[in-house]
């Protein structure tokens, strides 16, 4: 894409004595995902040596340039900068303050595309002295001439800073930026919020928001005489913020009681809502979008080098889909450029940061567009940007729903997905998706044989078009006979209804009154929607002595190594990862029959496999008695890792699938 076609962005950092800071502010600029820009720092007469020795080196770098001039405060410094640069779009910057590499690009592609909206803002994470969020959002005049909710980093038009007057330059101390706002609102230009932490402001005493809030009064009555107009009959106005904050308060504490309502609601009350939600199941496929044109100067500026792959995935959570995703980028991000976007609303995505050092770009699409048609048109814009070769689909129904409108736009790009288990009862079965959309989807991945059958089975014309590549997992010796003293039986999942966890606590109900006398502990790692339950019957059945409930762990090797028995009796899988680990510990897997378990084992040779509860009684009875066999299934478990479950098969295979775009 050619450079003059992509808008120029004026990164403006007003600096007085912080040149401490500003090195890090520049350099969160620098690291920016969108190319086309130049930082204006302006000195505001500065007269700290060690800041002014800062100005001097950073001058050099290429993209910034600095202007000086007598110290006028911050807004005359911020005027001063927007006043020397030729950008289309600003982006306001304190020296003490730093933006997320993403910001720029996101704040860009929806200025360009959204031309109701002004300027750009986001949730703010602080940091320094206070590490918190500030949940910022998006509010009328009304509201915000009571309250401002809106940082003092946006990027906005530069015509709306015009239009305005730029900032006040005689609010020397501070609420400059919130008085900004009010102008910006006056004239008619609103803002657009982000839902997601891509502003970072320093908290430490020297701030000027600390020294205006000691001033917080005086201010406050400063701004209401700028704009009386906005003012008249201010106790009517202010029982119209109390309203407006009253509804606000009151969506989202309906919003928590809903979440926490169907959190313990029971199973089969969640499956009858889903049924009347989803009663026409091809609902669930529909997508309708209202395609318009993407203006064509791309937020992005890059060179392309070698082939991208574009992952849609609906979130970054702790999780087999993950851990294989995982292991994939991390494997091959020398040979292929990643880029994963995730399409689920979330409150985190807790594996960002062990993506991060291994893909290109991640985007949390629910997080900073709000509907379905400008997702889809923010991702069309990558494919052209980053040139993608093709997309790989997870677990995904935006993902899956869109394909007809990708294929329609790049009908030469390759489309693979990953089916990890079937799902037949949920109102949502990925296999279905993957049926249903198998025109546009090139090579489907299943993780067994018997998958592979079910597909045939559903769609014969998914024949030739199906690739086995069973989850791998990287092998290490460890320390794998260190177990605890006590003959310990550990459960680790979600607590649902498809892991079975009640099901576990009636095994160790019926151990126990079967033999009172035999030492053995009973563990159980997880959390879900069925948390409350297994505490609830823990206490019922008097398990307390036996049974002991964990939240999720991140330490799910060591507590394997400590563990003698992996006990799941999952309705279904897909290919377990957990039991992949837990042969790799040293842990004997006792699993129900089932689709998944029954795949990755044989039973009495690589663990142990049972069809109702008095199997697993009679079992783990016996596994504590004969170590010839307890050590037998250890040892040829990991035989079996070794030759048909290790990482680099895995990886090896996912290679050559994808070794099949061809070269550049």
């Amino acid at each position: 894409m050619e450079e003059c076609m992509v808008p120029l962005v004026g990164i403006v950092i007003p600096c007085y004595n912080y040149g401490k800071y500003l090195e890090e502010a520049v350099n969160s600029v620098l690291i920016s995902t969108y190319e086309n820009f130049e930082i204006v720092i302006v000195d505001d007469g500065s007269t700290d040596p060690y800041t002014l020795k800062t100005l001097e080196k950073i001058v050099k770098i290429n993209k910034i340039r600095v202007v000086t001039r007598t110290n006028g405060g911050l807004s005359a410094a911020r005027n001063t900068g927007i006043s020397s640069t030729n950008a289309k779009y600003i982006l306001t910057l304190d020296a003490d303050d730093k933006i997320d590499e993403t910001f720029i690009e996101k704040a860009v592609w929806i200025l360009e595309n959204k031309p109701d909206y002004s300027y750009i803002f986001s949730l703010v994470q602080l940091f320094g002295e206070v590490s918190k969020m500030w949940r910022t959002f998006e509010a009328p005049l009304q509201y915000l001439k009571f309250r401002n909710v809106v940082p003092a980093t946006i990027v906005m038009r530069k015509q709306c800073w015009e239009q305005v007057g730029g900032y006040d330059e005689s609010m020397r101390d501070g609420y400059e930026d919130w008085e900004f706002i009010l102008r910006l609102g006056k004239a008619n230009f609103s803002g657009y919020h982000i839902n997601e932490p891509l502003f970072y402001y320093r908290k430490h005493k020297g701030s000027m928001l600390e020294g205006s809030k000691k001033k917080n009064k005086i201010l406050k009555n400063t701004i209401r005489k700028k704009h009386k107009d906005i003012y008249r009959f201010i106790t009517i106005q202010f029982i119209v913020f109390l309203f407006l904050e009253l509804q606000r308060r009151k969506m989202i504490y309906s919003s928590l009681v809903k979440r926490s309502l169907y959190e313990v609601s029971p199973f089969f009350i969640k499956e009858c809502i889903k049924k009347v939600i989803f009663k026409d199941k091809n609902k669930i496929f529909k997508m309708d979008l209202q395609i318009k044109k993407v203006t064509p100067p791309s937020s992005i500026s890059i060179s392309i080098t070698r082939k991208t792959i574009l992952i849609l995935l609906p979130w970054l959570h702790v999780g087999g889909v993950e851990t294989v995703f995982y292991q994939i980028v991390k494997s091959l991000y020398n040979k292929y450029d990643f880029i994963i976007a995730t399409t689920k609303s979330s409150e985190g995505h807790p594996w960002v940061n062990l993506f991060q050092p291994f893909v290109k770009r991640i985007y949390h699409l629910d997080s900073f567009l709000k509907t379905n048609n400008d997702r889809y048109l923010f991702l069309k814009t990558l494919i052209e940007s980053y040139d993608v070769s093709a997309i790989h689909i997870s677990n995904s129904q935006f993902g899956y729903n869109i394909l007809p409108f990708i294929k329609r736009d790049f009908p030469n790009i390759n489309i693979f997905d990953t089916l990890h288990m079937e799902e037949p009862w949920s109102k949502w079965d990925y296999f279905d998706f993957s049926v249903h959309y198998s025109e546009y989807i090139g090579k489907t991945v299943v993780l067994t044989e018997s998958q592979a059958q079910t597909l045939v089975e559903k769609c014969p014309q998914k024949k030739g078009k199906i690739v086995k590549i069973s989850n791998g997992f990287e092998i290490s010796i460890g320390n794998r006979y260190q177990k605890n003293n006590v003959f310990t039986v550990v459960f680790i999942a979600r607590l649902a209804k498809q892991k079975q966890p009640l099901i576990f606590l009636k095994i160790a109900k019926r151990f126990k009154s079967k033999f009172k006398d035999v030492p053995i502990q009973f563990h159980m790692y997880g959390d879900g929607e069925l948390r409350r339950k297994v505490g609830f019957y823990i206490n019922l059945w008097g398990l307390r002595s036996v049974v002991k409930l964990f939240p999720f762990t991140n330490q799910v090797q060591k507590v394997l190594t400590e563990s003698h028995v992996l006990l799941m009796p999952s309705m279904r899988e897909g290919l377990p990862m957990i039991g992949l680990e837990a042969m790799n510990s040293g842990t004997v897997v006792v699993a129900s029959n089932v689709a998944g378990w029954n795949d990755l084992i044989i039973h009495e040779e690589t663990g142990i496999l049972c069809n109702n509860m008095e199997d697993y009684v009679i079992q783990l009875d016996h596994l504590m008695r004969n170590t010839e066999l307890y050590d037998r299934i250890i040892g040829k478990a990991m035989i079996s890792l070794e030759n048909e479950f290790s990482l680099d098969r895995m990886i090896g295979q996912y290679s050559h699938l994808y070794s099949s775009l061809g070269e550049r």
